[in-house]
């Protein structure tokens, strides 16, 4: 009840204190096959509801920015916003959860999904255009950030596993803790 009301004026005052994005038009068109067959895998052991994990919520958001044919600023703020979510897949590494993965090939899929999440932004980062960053000393799309990944955690996931009976855990809630 404290902290998501904390997140919220965090991310108003930060929303404030954005400065202008400016970047150069460059059109591309590329995919990523991974996600697609991690969303297969999730279909047939009956588990799609672990899609809402966080990783594959910042992989979803990595293939909408690979894919994106035009360059906008919106595009700048997802690309920004998925930066700051990249300790999920360091701790997926950390803390691999492969026991689960019963099919050929599925815990295969895990590291190069994880592996594809950390290389994908260089990537990105390389192009230009929309996919740059702010200066070092400006930490405002932090702020933004981490308080809209706590917003997900507490607003969201936690409501779902209360729900579902899931364990927390599976939704990423030990990236809220380690982070």
């Amino acid at each position: 009840m404290v902290i998501i009301p904390l997140c919220l004026i965090a991310i108003k005052c930060s929303v404030s204190r954005l400065k202008p994005i400016a970047y150069q038009q460059i059109d591309r068109f590329t995919s990523s096959p991974f996600s697609g067959v991690e969303l297969g895998f999730k279909f047939a052991t009956r588990t799609v509801i672990y899609i809402l994990n966080p990783c594959h919520i910042t992989t979803i958001m990595q293939i909408y920015l690979l894919a994106c044919n035009k360059s906008t600023k919106s595009s700048t703020v997802l690309f920004r916003l998925q930066m700051n979510y990249l300790n999920g897949p360091l701790l997926a590494f950390m803390f691999p959860e492969t026991d689960s993965r019963q099919l050929p090939l599925e815990s295969s899929i895990y590291w190069i999904q994880h592996a594809l999440m950390c290389i994908i932004p260089i990537f990105l980062l390389k192009s230009g255009g929309v996919y740059n960053m702010e200066p070092l000393n400006d930490f405002t799309w932090n702020v933004i950030g981490y308080a809209t990944l706590i917003l997900y955690h507490f607003g969201i996931l936690q409501v779902i596993a209360s729900v579902s009976l899931l364990t927390s855990n599976y939704f990423g809630f030990v990236d809220f803790i380690f982070f």
